[in-house]
């Protein structure tokens, strides 16, 4: 008899299922990853809205719905709708990514914020 050379079509199959339990593993890990790269995204957006809404209402001691009279755009794929019934005492923020239904960043900045520091962003 010759010695056997090469692998057995089990030995082929245990190889392959391996390998994908491990990309199965490495996949969630990576959409994890990538969830928390959009959350960043929109938590870094509403940080920047917060500066350029400062500057304006340094100029204009108020605040503004339109996103179009600040010196600020946001990141794309990033929507953000703003807020105020009041805009002399303060605004809401709500930044959604494209990506990423179904969760969202608030945030509120004036006078009377209620339960949460003013400026504080909270991600649901």
């Amino acid at each position: 008899m010759r010695p056997r050379r090469g692998l057995t079509l089990i030995e082929l199959l245990l190889v392959m299922l391996v390998i994908a339990i491990l990309a199965g593993i490495g996949y969630g890990r990576w959409q994890d990853a990538k969830a928390k790269g959009f959350i960043a995204t929109m938590t870094a957006d509403l940080g920047e809205l917060r500066i350029a809404q400062e500057g304006y209402w340094a100029e204009n001691q108020r605040y503004s719905t339109d996103t179009t009279q600040l010196d600020w755009t946001p990141t794309s794929q990033v929507k953000v709708s703003i807020t105020s019934t009041d805009l002399t005492a303060g605004f809401d923020a709500r930044a959604t990514h494209i990506a990423l239904p179904g969760v969202f960043c608030d945030m509120y900045v004036g006078r009377a914020s209620g339960t949460r520091p003013s400026g504080e962003v909270e991600c649901k």
